[in-house]
């Protein structure tokens, strides 16, 4: 019997962690097209997530959600220079 595809064996949250940084630069380059503005709204709700994950010890999307507060920072320091 063959073994299952890794897809299988990993969860939806960790499926989303190893396409975040597979693709990190794409996506990166696409958040610099975001305002500032949009790009700290979107960094104040990850933060309020990470608060809740940590919360709730949910220790997979924490991790996630730490890959895209790194990416926002990333854009939007990027952005400024």
């Amino acid at each position: 019997m063959g073994h299952a595809p890794l897809s299988n064996m990993l969860s939806n949250t960790q499926l989303a962690l190893l396409e975040a940084l597979t693709h990190k630069e794409l996506f990166i380059q696409q958040m610099q097209k975001f305002s500032i503005k949009k790009l700290d709204t979107h960094l104040d709700l990850v933060r309020e997530q990470l608060r809740m994950a940590y919360k709730n010890q949910q220790h997979n999307e924490y991790e996630l959600l730490l890959e895209y507060e790194s990416q926002i920072i990333s854009a939007k320091f990027l952005k400024t220079m």
